[in-house]
């Protein structure tokens, strides 16, 4: 295995992994549309 295809592998992972995360709502789930944050729904009352 080359070094750059390691690097390629770990990049390729870093990236779908915070795709996942993102899509999961772990980050930021206030500002991710159909997933409110609680205190996001109580500020808006």
């Amino acid at each position: 295995m080359s070094r750059r295809y390691a690097w390629a592998v770990a990049i390729a992972l870093a990236l779908a992994a915070v795709l996942a995360a993102e899509s999961a709502g772990y980050f930021k789930p206030s500002e991710t549309p159909g997933r409110p944050a609680p205190h996001a729904i109580d500020q808006s009352k």
